[in-house]
């Protein structure tokens, strides 16, 4: 990693947890920006309905830290 990457990331582990989100959330605003079109019509369909059932209640989650450590497991939810 640069230089300019491991300061930005010192600083914003300096931040609190709600800026850190609203950093987060800036950036994935920007990759979505860039890739707007990328997403079939169904892919985006899905993706609306499944924002619909998490806003419900209604979609299973899971907490970072366990999503974290499957991923370094390598195993999935089930």
């Amino acid at each position: 990693m640069s230089k300019s990457f491991l300061s930005t990331l010192e600083q914003v582990r300096q931040l609190s947890k709600a800026e850190q989100l609203a950093i987060m959330d800036a950036i994935l605003q920007l990759l979505r920006a860039e890739e707007e079109n990328v997403l079939s019509a169904a892919w985006e369909a899905e993706l609306d309905r499944r924002d619909e059932l998490l806003d419900k209640g209604k979609m299973p989650t899971s907490e970072w830290k366990s999503v974290r450590e499957r991923i370094v497991k390598g195993t999935s939810n089930n």
